[in-house]
């Protein structure tokens, strides 16, 4: 019977430090797709992802595919957090404030799962 309670503590110990990656999972894949190119400090990276399940990154001369590439996509995917209402200077200080303190511009395409296409365009002045 003890072993019971030390059980059901780790499961919800597990459950807590991998749900977050399986709820952004299930927000992508309710998407139909998705595509990121951004420069910063001289360096050119990209994203994709298309609807059932295709990903796709690339950072100067190294490309990955499929399940390889899926977790750099969706982190992206959770930094931006996209919304129909996102503003381009919004999603420029995510980006600067995360992983690209020195931005010089981005490309976002985004089609939701109701085939809306919304894009966004960023150049550092």
């Amino acid at each position: 019977m003890r072993s019971l309670p030390v059980f059901f503590t780790m499961a919800f110990l597990l459950c807590g430090i991998f749900a977050p990656s399986v709820v952004y999972a299930d927000e992508l894949m309710e998407n139909f797709s998705f595509r990121v190119t951004l420069e910063s400090d001289g360096d050119v990276y990209h994203w994709e992802f298309d609807s059932p399940g295709t990903y796709e990154w690339h950072h100067g001369d190294k490309v990955l595919h499929g399940e390889k590439a899926k977790p750099n996509v969706e982190k992206v995917f959770a930094l931006l957090d996209l919304s129909e209402e996102a503003e381009a200077e919004e999603l420029a200080a995510r980006l600067k404030n995360g992983p690209f303190p020195d931005l010089e511009r981005f490309d976002i395409r985004w089609r939701n799962g109701e085939s809306q296409l919304y894009s966004w365009v960023w150049e550092k002045n």
